[in-house]
């Protein structure tokens, strides 16, 4: 009986080490989600790339936005491009593009937009021809003095591949006196 007893306890003891191990390799797993290309999938939703814009302003437009208590508004557009010419397709652009969804940053003190986490429903990727999605960046003041945008700024528009994991700079002054 007492060799029952004890190979029922090597066989419970080797049963819970082998539950732990297997545990330790599921959690493992579940930090490092699927990946779709350079898309990260969570859930029923598709993660872009983080990326940054870095606005960099006139002296001139840096002291009009102060004086205001004005802000700056980084918005990022992104874009695709369908894989049939499927006109039923509730997110066409006029050019007959596939609209993913659009980001904002607004920025009060600091200069750098930081883009994370940005997120589009995994049925607009599977609708997608190039996986390699549009991003259009525009910068504009953030209208609190004013309903007019204050700023000229330069844009970015590149695929999501070349600008994932990057810093790009956008150049800016003001619309009006700014010499």
């Amino acid at each position: 009986m007492n060799s029952y007893c004890v190979l029922f306890f090597l066989v419970m003891l080797l049963a819970a080490c082998g539950t732990h191990d297997q545990s330790k390799n599921t959690s493992g797993a579940e930090k490092g989600a699927p990946q779709l290309g350079i898309y990260v999938v969570q859930g029923d939703s598709v993660v872009v790339p983080p990326f940054a814009v870095e606005v960099r302003l006139s002296d001139k437009a840096n002291q009009e936005l102060a004086a205001r208590k004005e802000t700056i508004i980084v918005a990022a557009y992104l874009e695709g491009v369908p894989a049939r010419n499927n006109p039923s397709l509730v997110n066409r652009t006029k050019e007959g593009g596939l609209r993913i969804g659009e980001a904002r940053v607004e920025l009060r003190t600091g200069r750098t937009a930081k883009f994370a986490g940005i997120r589009f429903a995994r049925p607009l990727y599977d609708q997608l021809g190039d996986k390699d999605l549009n991003v259009l960046v525009n910068v504009f003041s953030g209208r609190k003095s004013t309903e007019n945008n204050l700023l000229s700024c330069t844009i970015i528009q590149e695929k999501i591949g070349a600008l994932a994991g990057q810093t790009r700079l956008v150049t800016g002054h003001l619309i009006e006196g700014d010499d």
